[in-house]
Formats: C-alpha cells, sequence, structure tokens
C-alpha cells in the first residue's frame, strides 16, 4: 500500500474539471447577443406596421380623391362645386364623411376653359392626411 492512498481521494474531488459547463462570462455573452438580435427583429416589426399604416392611409387617401372625381363626373356642371377655383371638405373619415376629428382634407381646383378650350374643365384633387400626404389626382371633362 502506498503511503498516501488515503490522501488521494480527497484531492480529487476539489480538482478542477474544464469542460464541466460554461462559465458566467459565457452565459452573459450568449444573452447579450440573444438580446441584441431579438431587438433588431422587433424594431423589424414596428417599421413594418408603420409602413402598413402609411400604406393604408395614402390608398384611402387615393380613394377619397377618385371618389371627388367620380362625383364632378356626375354633377352637372351648374353645380356650385364646379364654379372656378379652389374648393375644400376637411374632417373626412375613409369613406369620404364628414366626422368630428376625421384625418384626411380633400381639396379639389377646377379650371375651366383649360388650355382655351371653352368645354374643356380640369380638376385636380390633392388629399391630406395628419402626418402625410398629399396624394394628388387629375382629370379633364369636356
Amino acid at each position: 500500500m502506498r503511503p498516501n492512498a488515503g490522501m488521494d481521494r480527497p484531492l480529487d474531488r476539489f480538482e478542477a474539471q474544464p469542460d464541466a459547463g460554461f462559465t458566467v462570462i459565457e452565459v452573459l455573452m450568449a444573452v447579450a447577443l440573444m438580446a441584441i438580435a431579438l431587438s433588431g427583429i422587433a424594431m423589424t416589426g414596428i417599421v413594418s406596421m408603420q409602413a402598413d399604416t402609411r400604406g393604408h392611409l395614402a390608398s384611402a387617401a387615393t380613394t377619397l380623391a377618385q371618389a371627388k372625381l367620380d362625383q364632378l363626373r356626375n354633377t352637372l356642371r351648374d353645380d356650385a362645386e364646379w364654379d372656378e377655383g379652389a374648393h375644400q371638405e376637411s374632417g373626412l373619415d375613409e369613406n369620404g364623411e364628414a366626422v368630428t376629428g376625421g384625418p384626411f382634407r380633400r381639396r379639389w381646383n377646377v379650371e375651366l376653359d383649360y388650355n382655351g378650350k371653352p368645354d374643356l374643365a380640369r380638376v385636380t384633387v390633392d388629399v391630406m392626411w395628419d402626418g402625410g400626404g398629399p396624394v394628388t389626382l387629375s382629370a379633364l371633362y369636356w
């Protein structure tokens, strides 16, 4: 029997085991990298939602402008909406209805005798909304 045989066993218990797990620094670095990646993904979602909202408002504004051009196409020329010059409606919702706090403003400009032609009129419609716009559409009417 070796003289130090009984002493070897307690020392084995305290020896370092190099591959026993992760260090605190490794865990913190992994958490930091995950946080950076997740914040990037979250920002992508936020930017995507903002773009979707802007697109929805621009689409609604285009519809409102086209609706005004269609309304004028079906209105007699002696109506007040056909008076030469600028006209405006404000506080409109997406359906063109005047409501309290409606985000859309629609203005149209009527030019009679366009390019010297007595029966030709040009109408330009601009639609703006809170924080955006304008969307502009024009049409010629005989």
